[in-house]
């Protein structure tokens, strides 16, 4: 709507960083066939969230193919076991994270470029040891530095870095995953004008993942699940005042979410598995609060989603002994609302209530130790293939290959 766009376009220029338990980075095609169900099955997906879940899948090696045409979002990662070790890494996995968002502003003196720095992948580390405890590391790191006109000793400087630690523990019957997040960065500019000015940001975050299997056979699991995570945010940015000295504008930020459910994985028969989630709370809070040094100017926006409930529904069938289809579903409902407290008593307020329904198919071919998973194009089943006078974009929108040695 109008109402949230502008709320969206005012102040806050910042886009939250939402530190997702969950991230997609392994077999992405599988649980987005199945439609999303993470924490109602076990799939080497889950190492991101319990990183103890790699003694489950200690020789595989895994990549993802999200787009087509372009490796730029490619990762290809492996687990390698070593005596009571297992070693895994992960090549350009995703941190979520532009640093154009927080280092680039209109108001600020030429300090920091768009495109500049690029931290959005990182390499990933794991590590499983005594067959049920995990570590993980992951980095990114860039730096920029520019001479300006034809000066060499008067530069245009900006760098940008993110870390991560996770650990946690997995056995038969519970998963356990912590993981912290830091990310910061700066820019300055070397130049007589500008030498007095600097921008800078930091982001902290911990993300919490927990899953209890209340009830376990050969044909059906059944299980709890909590998530949640918790982050801090603030940018300093230099803006002029008259006499062309630096005044400090800043926005500080926190966001949390919280989401508890339960569900079922159900194996009918030797080919058929019916996977079942029902989350009944899903709590998201983001809120800003942006102020200028030495003035009354300040301003706060907050969101609020609470998604009551969320509902996951999918079938796995091993149709033939090389190939495995599949359809999965999520729908959920949300209230959502926004306050927008401009300061000087002016409080606007909105509200309203949507909902989403996402569904996918997918088919998984299987050969020997090699396997391919797909996601398949919306339009393709519609459309059909180009060679027979179809218009879609061929058959899968995700492929993951998964080699198990």
């Amino acid at each position: 709507s109008e109402v949230k766009m502008r709320h969206k376009l005012m102040f806050f220029l910042i886009p939250a960083f939402v530190l997702i338990v969950g991230t997609l980075f392994a077999t992405e095609s599988r649980m987005a066939g199945l439609g999303f169900p993470y924490g109602y099955i076990k799939d080497n997906s889950e190492i991101s969230v319990y990183p103890g879940a790699i003694h489950r899948y200690k020789t595989v090696v895994i990549g993802e193919l999200p787009t087509p045409g372009t490796e730029t979002n490619w990762t290809l990662g492996a687990n390698m076991p070593y005596q009571n070790y297992v070693g895994g890494v992960y090549l350009n996995t995703a941190t979520n994270l532009n640093v154009d968002n927080y280092l680039y502003d209109t108001l600020s003196h030429s300090l920091y470029r768009l495109g500049d720095l690029d931290i959005s992948k990182k390499i990933q580390f794991y590590l499983g040891l005594q067959e049920k405890y995990g570590i993980g590391f992951g980095m990114a790191i860039d730096n920029n530095k520019d001479d300006i006109a034809d000066d060499p000793d008067v530069k245009r400087k900006s760098s940008a870095c993110y870390f991560d630690f996770s650990g946690g523990i997995s056995t038969d019957l519970y998963d356990a995953g912590l993981k912290i997040k830091y990310a910061g960065g700066s820019a300055e500019n070397d130049s007589p004008v500008y030498k007095k000015f600097k921008d800078e940001f930091y982001l902290l975050g911990l993300d919490l993942a927990g899953r209890y299997y209340f009830k376990q056979t050969n044909d059906l699991d059944l299980m709890y699940i909590i998530n949640g995570y918790f982050n801090l945010s603030s940018k300093k940015t230099d803006i002029a005042d008259m006499d062309d000295n630096p005044v400090e504008r800043k926005i500080d930020g926190t966001d949390f979410m919280i989401e508890a459910g339960a569900g079922l994985n159900y194996k009918i028969n030797d080919v058929n598995t019916i996977i079942f989630g029902f989350k009944p709370i899903r709590f998201v809070s983001d809120h800003k609060k942006g102020s200028v040094a030495g003035s009354d100017v300040s301003a706060e926006l907050t969101y609020n989603y609470t998604y009551v409930p969320e509902y996951n529904l999918a079938l796995e069938s091993s149709i033939l002994p090389w190939l495995t289809a599949r359809v999965g579903a999520r729908q959920n409902y949300v209230f959502y609302s926004v306050k927008d407290d401009e300061g000087e008593d002016e409080i606007e307020e909105d509200s309203s209530y949507d909902s989403e329904f996402v569904m996918n198919l997918g088919l998984g071919f299987n050969f020997g130790r090699f396997t391919i998973d797909t996601v398949l194009e919306k339009d393709f089943l519609h459309n059909g293939p180009d060679f027979i006078g179809g218009n879609g974009n061929g058959l899968a929108s995700k492929i993951s290959l998964t080699y198990s040695y």
